[in-house]
């Protein structure tokens, strides 16, 4: 079965030296002054892992997300390749997904939800509200 080891909500990701690679930023809320709202930039980074051989091979994706309404805010379809390889599993393949300008239509709690081969296998919750208010001393 394939699964997600992580799911990451981030400012920036890049590949490092040594395979390695950094993730910078990592959030999962947001501050707004108003809605609606956009989000300059962000990525969604999960690392995919399987265990047996039937999970090798490409494999059709669907990443979206939803808003506090459960709508369908935006969505991306592909293939993501699993080749087998060294290490702790059969096979391991790091996706990312860079979001520029984000709306954000209303307060609430948004989901990123990553499917492959028709089923969720990472999601990752993101919440928008408006500022705290300052402590008063």
């Amino acid at each position: 079965m394939i699964r997600a080891q992580y799911a990451i909500v981030a400012e920036f990701q890049r590949e490092g030296q040594g395979g390695k690679f950094d993730i910078l930023g990592t959030f999962d809320r947001i501050f707004a002054s108003g809605v609606p709202a956009q989000h300059r930039h962000l990525v969604f980074v999960a690392l995919l892992v399987a265990d047996t051989e039937d999970d090798l091979g490409k494999k059709p994706f669907r990443f979206y997300g939803l808003t506090p309404a459960n709508v369908v805010l935006f969505e991306q379809r592909g293939q993501v390749d699993l080749k087998p390889g060294a290490g702790t599993w059969l096979a391991a393949q790091r996706v990312a997904f860079e979001l520029d300008g984000l709306p954000l239509p209303d307060y609430g709690k948004y989901r990123f939800v990553l499917e492959v081969a028709g089923r969720e296998v990472a999601s990752h919750p993101l919440s928008v509200g408006p500022p705290p208010a300052p402590e008063k001393k």
